[in-house]
């Protein structure tokens, strides 16, 4: 387990984790699960331990930045004639200039006007009446957004469970909260006025004061404030109530989910299209050789040999290529094939000592939110992934690793794609389901499913919200994404709106459990007909490469090499495959099954011995005076004496 974590004495600000140990056998307490073996999830007891751990270990570093801060203010207090004007506040230096007050103080016209942070007192007086003004007059249409129709209800909680039915379109809720930021505005405008005389007369040069464009202007911005905090003690109150935004009742009920695997046809090696509420990600999974796999390059390696050439340069271009056979001259430094004439270089770069599997990324998941995911036109000419996509990526990765076979007994390189087609709050939870459906549609046996979730709080309480919605998201305090199988947790990922007590994310942990658990399930029951069981089909799809495993004495991978690897390229060149091979004696193909199985043939005439009493079928390639020159097995002679 690795566990990143920021916090204060007794808060949580951030945490990311990702998780690969032993959890509960596939079976325990699963019913309907029959697999043996151990699942990768690391279980939410040992999550917790770590998090309380890591808060502990986090408090003496804290009291000594406490003790430097001290310092500092004892130091500077000290100096306080000596103030660098650079570090005063608005009001210190209007005293400097001679002014009675600092213009900053009063309610100037821009996007600060009403930022309780930067403002006067006076500014904070009218925000509290307008934020009570607005309350009493929106409160019923503010709730409603919230799923309160005015009329009390006694919700069950129980255990997660997924959503039957319809829930509200984002599209409508959408429209709805314009609405009442629209009746805000005009109460603002028209209705609204502070009690008492000087904060009105303040009030009134504010809006008027100007000109029309600035009186839009502040608007705006009181509009803004005070629609924020208005939905925010809506959202509260109704999850106090136990109601959703849209339209759910109870705190721990999942959107509605759907899964189909596969979406695409039998060319594609593994798909699946995954929706959960108005989420709904599109996911492939492609296997290939391990070459194939993305390299890790190492930034400090130099690509040029000692004398700043690259091997190609030391040859020239004229030399003498024999064309032909697996047969290759002992001086013979390159070879062109006689397939399709193409020239092959056995440089220094192919060794027959792949280093392959440590050299490249085996397994990686590339995440895409285009625009049209929600809604937008937008132009993406020369546009990038941007910091939001690439996180959503690597925390999808994350959960997904630890599930996917040991490498001996699944030796392919995964590629795994995740476009969003529609959003609506936890993309990249829906993508590592997406994922794992994928993944098991292209026959990679996994250790055990995942399944992702996020749990949201209520602003300014202590309420736990599973699966949240965009809207939830926006307006609570927190974003906790956690992934894992039916046993434990593979990653997490956590966002705050302000500092949180750990106590808040061990019940997170738990909620998140039954959810995962609860949404497993459903995806299994979506796709019992194509993955029973959420087991990975049979077999590989037929377009989905192959491999073949050789084992063979290690003193034997000269002859499988060639000088400077000649022969290993001919023979990929030749057959149309890929090899990798190990200090071991272990020798891997990759191709099509045709290709493997031809190729196969002749690897093992080259690493194959020739054994006394054997029959084999020979070409004579010379003859002498005292006998004939066989070849039994490729690049394997012997005499046929005349006596014979």
């Amino acid at each position: 387990l690795e566990l990143l974590f920021a916090g204060t004495k007794d808060r949580v600000l951030m945490l990311e984790c990702s998780a690969n140990g032993a959890g509960l056998p596939r079976g325990d307490d699963i019913n309907d699960q029959q697999y043996l073996v151990e699942d990768p999830g690391v279980a939410e007891s040992t999550v917790a331990n770590a998090l309380r751990l890591a808060h502990e270990a986090i408090i003496p570093i804290i009291e000594k930045q406490e003790k430097l801060r001290d310092e500092y203010i004892k130091e500077i207090e000290t100096k306080a004639l000596e103030k660098d004007e650079a570090l005063m506040t608005d009001e210190e230096v209007a005293r400097l200039l001679g002014l009675e007050s600092s213009p900053m103080a009063s309610f100037e016209v821009n996007e600060l006007s009403f930022d309780p942070i930067n403002n006067s007192q006076d500014v904070m007086k009218i925000l509290d009446e307008a934020n009570s003004f607005v309350w009493s007059k929106v409160n019923h249409v503010a709730l409603k957004l919230f799923g309160y129709d005015g009329e009390e209800e006694s919700v069950h909680e129980g255990t997660a469970r997924i959503h039957d039915g319809t829930l509200l379109p984002k599209k409508v809720r959408g429209r709805r909260e314009n609405v009442l930021q629209a009746e805000i505005s005009r109460l603002l405008r028209d209705e609204f006025m502070p009690f008492d005389s000087e904060l009105a007369s303040f009030y009134r040069s504010a809006l008027h004061g100007g000109g029309e464009n600035s009186s839009d202007e502040c608007i705006t911005a009181l509009t803004n404030h005070i629609h924020e905090g208005t939905m925010k003690k809506a959202m509260a109150e109704c999850a106090a109530r136990k109601l959703r935004s849209d339209g759910r009742r109870g705190l721990n009920v999942v959107r509605p989910i759907s899964a189909t695997a596969p979406i695409f046809p039998d060319s594609v090696h593994g798909s699946s299209l995954f929706s959960r509420g108005e989420t709904q990600v599109l996911c492939t999974a492609t296997v290939g050789a391990p070459k194939e796999g993305l390299p890790i390059i190492d930034p400090y390696a130099d690509i040029l040999d000692d004398e700043g050439t690259t091997g190609s340069e030391e040859r020239g271009d004229d030399e003498e290529i024999p064309v032909g056979s697996l047969r290759f001259l002992r001086n013979q430094a390159e070879m062109e094939s006689d397939m399709n004439s193409k020239r092959v270089l056995a440089g220094r770069e192919m060794t027959g000592d792949s280093g392959i599997l440590s050299e490249v990324k085996r397994a990686f998941l590339h995440y895409d939110f285009p625009d049209f995911s929600t809604g937008v036109v937008k132009s993406r000419v020369g546009a990038s992934a941007n910091r939001r996509a690439i996180g959503h990526g690597n925390l999808a990765e994350k959960a997904i690793l630890p599930a996917l076979p040991h490498l001996n007994d699944f030796p392919y390189t995964i590629r795994l794609t995740c476009e969003v087609t529609s959003s609506n709050g936890s993309s990249s939870m829906a993508s590592a389901c997406g994922a794992s459906l994928a993944l098991l549609d292209a026959g990679v046996p996994l250790v055990s499913p995942v399944a992702g979730v996020s749990v949201g709080l209520a602003p300014g309480s202590n309420e736990l919200l599973l699966d949240i919605t965009g809207t939830e998201d926006h307006y609570g305090d927190m974003d906790f994404k956690i992934c894992g199988t039916y046993g434990g947790i593979t990653a997490m990922q956590l966002d705050v709106k302000r500092p949180l007590p750990v106590e808040n994310l061990l019940g997170a942990l738990d909620l998140a459990k039954e959810g995962r658990r609860a949404i497993l399930n459903a995806m299994e029951k979506e796709c019992k007909n194509t993955l029973p069981g959420l087991h990975p089909r049979a077999s590989m799809k037929s377009t989905a490469p192959r491999v073949e495993v050789i084992k063979f004495d290690p003193n034997r991978k000269r002859d499988l090499i060639g000088p400077g690897g000649a022969v290993l390229r001919q023979l990929e060149d030749r057959f149309n495959i890929s090899l990798d091979l190990s200090q071991e004696g272990r020798c891997l193909i990759f191709g099509s099954l045709s290709s493997v199985s031809k190729a196969k043939n002749v690897i093992m005439d080259l690493v194959s011995d020739v054994e006394e009493g054997g029959v084999y079928e020979g070409t004579v390639i010379e003859i002498k005076d005292f006998g004939a020159v066989v070849e039994l097995l490729r690049n394997k002679e012997g005499l046929l004496h005349v006596s014979e």
